[in-house]
């Protein structure tokens, strides 16, 4: 259970966890009697992404990976430590990360994307096949 710490600022909590089945609650939330009930509908009505069981393998990229990589993190560790006006960081940012390769990058695992998701219809189709 999420305990609130004296009256300053204080947030819902459960947004902070990745899997809300094993969030911890409130008090508010933990004297609704409907809350399993809730998120029961909810997890219910949830569609799985089509690409989960895919890795993306970035060798065939690796330099430009790198070299994305660790643009957008010494952007990131830069807005951190001295924010600055998104209007003429954000251009300079794309302007290297396109220098930098990213087109192809995306192009890459698009491409992956694409044979993952080809193999798995595949897969589905056979499993089906086979079923009947």
């Amino acid at each position: 259970m999420i305990t609130p710490i004296g009256k300053g600022y204080a947030t819902s909590g459960p947004w902070m966890f990745g899997n809300p089945g094993l969030t911890y609650h409130t008090k508010a939330d933990a004297a609704d009697p409907n809350i399993w009930a809730r998120g029961k509908k909810i997890f219910d009505k949830a569609a799985l992404s089509p690409v989960i069981g895919l890795y993306y393998d970035p060798a065939p990229n690796a330099e430009s990976n790198q070299a994305v990589n660790s643009l957008i993190s010494n952007f990131n560790a830069n807005m951190d430590r001295a924010p600055q006006d998104p209007a003429t960081a954000l251009p300079k940012l794309q302007s290297r990360l396109k220098q930098a390769g990213i087109a192809g990058v995306i192009a890459d695992k698009q491409r992956q994307v694409d044979a993952y998701l080809t193999e798995k219809h595949k897969l589905a189709v056979q499993q089906q096949a086979l079923a009947q």
